[in-house]
């Protein structure tokens, strides 16, 4: 979290930069589909778009498909359940129109990363790309970074 708040005091486009050279770097060298772990641990929102396809991918009516694989949040409509009930053995059944969040996790090749910062942090936990994206962002920064969390330890032990 001391890193979170650290990036969040940079340079937005610096941040952004940074964070979309690694994604680009790093997802040239790690391959999604041998780890899918974003498709066992993420529930993932969909948009109306999503659903259409989707659903007619798998010849089900679109009441249907939200019965059998949606369920309503605040938010919006999510897959229900973990895994994801499309991850099969050889991968995703629907990849050909996966939906859109699907397709763009884990946001790190977005601009704006310092307001995503917070869901980024808690995807380490989930997406290796994004566990070393913020290794690669303290090596980057490591001179500054030490001092700040040595400015951020003293302020709180007063």
């Amino acid at each position: 979290m001391i890193l979170r708040s650290f990036l969040k005091g940079r340079d937005e486009k610096e941040v952004d930069d940074l964070f979309n050279t690694l994604h680009n770097e790093l997802f040239e060298e790690i391959d999604c589909l041998q780890c899918v772990n974003c498709c066992k641990e993420m529930n993932i929102p969909l948009e109306g778009k999503d659903v259409n396809e989707i659903s007619m991918k798998l010849g089900l009516s679109m009441k249907e498909f939200k019965a059998k694989y949606l369920e309503k949040t605040d938010q919006g409509l999510k897959i229900k359940g973990k895994p994801c009930p499309f991850l099969k053995d050889y991968g995703c059944s629907i990849y050909v129109c996966r939906p859109k969040n699907c397709r763009e996790y884990p946001y790190t090749h977005k601009k704006k990363i310092n307001y995503r910062l917070l869901n980024l942090v808690i995807n380490c936990d989930t997406c290796p790309v994004v566990f070393e994206i913020f290794e690669k962002g303290k090596a980057h920064y490591s001179d500054e970074f030490e001092a700040y969390k040595e400015e951020f330890h003293l302020m709180w032990d007063r």
